[in-house]
């Protein structure tokens, strides 16, 4: 019966692992899929901070009735786990803003250099477009200057211009 406790509490950290990897995944590469892991560590981690401190509170109370000498040990510990437990739901709904924070700007920064991303290959595209119609324009005018040069009785003629020479 003592062991069960701490299954539960070992079965609930590897959870709470599992879940915090995942939400961290989420949170650093934008996809909103991994951050549901994170509504559900949040909720699942608090319920249980919130059940310690009324399990220990409630016990306070119940031993508060009863003062015996070996009972007020008992409601002194349970008063120490009371503020105990009251440290970690503080220390936890810190973690929680700063976990909160930290996905809103990475969600920001993420939005940011995929634009960024963007407007670099439309802007190196644009490049590749006019080295290629300025290569394609050399090429041809190499060409046609050849072609278009053509050689009638009295003078030569470039056809491009159409004024004879």
């Amino acid at each position: 019966l003592q062991l069960y406790p701490c299954v539960v509490v070992l079965l609930y950290a590897v959870l709470h692992l599992i879940l915090t990897g995942l939400s961290l995944y989420g949170f650093y590469s934008s996809r909103p899929a991994f951050v549901r892991p994170f509504l559900l560590d949040v909720a699942l981690s608090f319920l249980f901070l919130l059940a310690f401190i009324f399990i220990s509170a409630f016990l306070y109370w119940r031993l508060d009735m009863n003062a015996s000498q070996e009972e007020s040990d008992m409601k002194k510990e349970c008063l120490r786990n009371v503020y105990i437990g009251a440290a970690f739901v503080f220390s936890y709904l810190l973690w929680l803003i700063v976990s909160i924070a930290a996905y809103k700007d990475t969600k920001k920064l993420y939005t940011e250099f995929t634009s960024w991303t963007a407007e670099y290959e439309n802007s190196m595209r644009s490049k590749a477009n006019k080295s290629n119609k300025s290569a394609k324009i050399d090429q041809t005018s190499i060409i046609s200057t050849s072609s278009d040069l053509m050689l009638t009785k009295n003078s030569a003629v470039n056809l491009r211009l159409s004024v004879p020479l």
